[in-house]
């Protein structure tokens, strides 16, 4: 392995501390000195003269579990600098086996042969097969229930309770940074709050974090995360509140580190981290994270037919084409629009008001449904049913581009928020990133680091907010911060030149003015562009609390 000497730098470490100037080597994968370096036989040198160092960004919440043992370029990541992703949020997770959710039916073929059983097993066959960037898992309350008691809406009984406990803490042995739970969707959401005390009990023992998709998170909006976008009747808007001060009562009543998946801009957002702020006042250990890139979905056709069926009680362990034939049927296409997690799409008021892309019809890409329906003598439902069940001609359902607006700044500059993706990778050959999620995985880093600069946050600190801060927080304790001894995940780019190009109907579109991007001393991109180099590892937390 070369080790290398980056000359003349401006030194962002992570921590917060003012920008300094210097130099830092790489011996192997750790950092071996900072500062002013003589002469050396390092093998290599780089030149970083109008440049800056910093510790590799982390994505702190990913769905990408899958995806790093598919896909061995992730550029969307590497291009923004990003060196760490969380996975197994929202209650989903690879342990403690292989469950594919219903509405990412094309993976399953990839991964066929690919089997394991663990934590461990899961990590060596990441690396068996190599990958670029550093993954570290969490485990899902889902997964657990879908494991002892699957899809059922009922409470565990004791012998249950017993077994998803012990799963639990054998994932957490074998190094998983904690629980995640995802309580809008199937099975996750039938664990009630005191089945999640007792999973954060034992997260508190060893130290884990307890990380939930809140209840009633996701039915409240339409195109967007913004406050102007909710779209539930207002005894419902309340929900949301109600879901974090869910989780302020498990932390409070297991003792475990609690965290807030994906705070949204729901038009209560000062009041919810009014109540997050109070209780970190009366002791609780209490962290946030917020997607940059402000949208909630742009999704494929025929995933959101998918989608709709993970999504109803009735309709997840029913065969798929007995649900579209059901989908025919004007009273069935009625009810679905109703549906709470559905009515964003396909309901009467919203339906229209989307637009499509990467159709393969120039007359059709960038138009609303409404327009094209209009034009061919359809409702706008009708016109979106036609585009869900014609599954041999997918189509992008995209928001319009006037509803992807900032994050406000409550949401960027709290000292224990972080950003995030909340990208779901998918398939690598079809749609990577995209089939679900839009231009997240592409854009969402960059537009963090873009806004939190325009509301006046120092580059110092920006900085902590993307690396120390998530690492330090999920229990990952020997990279995210320039200093000796650290694992050298670090980045060199040029803080004026960063910016992020994908969007809505472009989302492949990799950022710009990131040069040169280490993982474990290892370039996966210089300034002539990617290496092939797959030098990312599956991070498993030590049982002591050690990365």
């Amino acid at each position: 392995m070369m080790d290398y000497i980056i000359r003349n730098a401006r030194i962002i470490d992570g921590t917060g501390a003012p920008a300094t100037y210097g130099d830092v080597e790489i011996s192997g994968s750790k950092i071996a000195a900072v500062g002013k370096i003589g002469k050396d036989n390092a093998s290599h040198e780089i030149d970083a003269t109008g440049l800056t160092l910093a510790p590799g960004f982390w994505d702190p919440h990913t769905h990408l579990e899958y995806t790093v043992l598919l896909d061995q370029d992730l550029n969307g990541f590497v291009a923004q600098g990003v060196t760490t992703v969380i996975t197994g949020h929202c209650g989903s997770s690879v342990f403690p086996k292989k469950r594919l959710r219903s509405s990412m039916p094309t993976l399953g073929k990839h991964l066929e042969g690919l089997d394991w059983q663990g934590l461990r097993q899961y990590a060596d066959l990441v690396h068996s097969r190599g990958t670029p960037l550093n993954s570290s898992p969490l485990i899902g309350n889902g997964s657990l229930r879908s494991e002892v008691i699957g899809n059922q809406d009922r409470r565990a009984t004791p012998e249950e309770m017993q077994h998803m406990l012990g799963l639990l803490e054998q994932g957490l042995r074998e190094g998983a940074l904690g629980m995640s739970s995802g309580l809008d969707y199937i099975p996750s959401l039938y664990s009630d709050t005191d089945e999640l005390v007792e999973f954060a009990k034992l997260l508190a023992k060893y130290g884990a974090v307890y990380a939930s998709h809140t209840r009633d998170c996701s039915p409240i909006y339409a195109y967007s995360y913004h406050a102007e976008e909710v779209l539930a009747p207002a005894d419902e808007r309340g929900l949301h509140l109600k879901g974090v001060l869910e989780v302020i009562d498990i932390g409070k009543r297991s003792g475990a580190r609690v965290h807030v998946a994906h705070l949204h801009t729901s038009g209560i957002i000062g009041t919810e981290m009014a109540a997050i702020r109070q209780a970190r006042r009366q002791g609780l250990d209490i962290s946030v994270d917020s997607i940059a890139y402000n949208v909630s979905y742009s999704i494929r056709s025929d995933t959101l037919v998918r989608h709709i069926r993970e999504h109803s009680a009735d309709l997840i362990d029913r065969p798929l084409d007995e649900m579209k034939k059901r989908m025919r049927h004007p009273e069935f296409r009625d009810e679905l629009s109703r549906r709470p997690q559905l009515r964003r799409f396909i309901s009467p008021e919203r339906a229209g008001t989307w637009e499509l892309s990467r159709t393969g019809n120039p007359d059709w890409d960038g138009r609303t449904v409404g327009e094209i329906a209009a034009d061919l003598g359809k409702t706008p439902v009708e016109f979106m049913f036609e585009r869900l069940l014609d599954e041999e001609h997918p189509v992008g359902i995209v928001p319009p581009a006037s509803k992807v607006k900032p994050v406000p700044v409550e949401l960027i500059d709290d000292p224990l928020i972080f950003p995030c993706s909340d990208t779901l990778g998918t398939d690598p050959e079809e749609d990577p990133y995209c089939n679900r999620y839009s231009a997240r995985g592409f854009v969402a880093t960059v537009r963090y680091w873009e806004m939190a600069r325009d509301y006046g946050v120092s580059e110092e600190e920006i900085v902590r907010h993307m690396t120390s801060l998530p690492a330090r927080r999920f229990g990952i304790w020997d990279r995210g911060v320039i200093a000796v001894g650290q694992k050298a995940d670090i980045i060199l780019f040029s803080p004026d030149d960063y910016r992020g190009i994908a969007d809505t109907h472009h989302p492949f579109e990799p950022a710009q003015g990131m040069h040169w991007v280490f993982v474990n001393g290892q370039p996966i991109l210089e300034e002539s562009g990617r290496t092939g180099r797959l030098p990312g590892e599956v991070l498993l937390k030590k049982p002591d609390g050690g990365g």
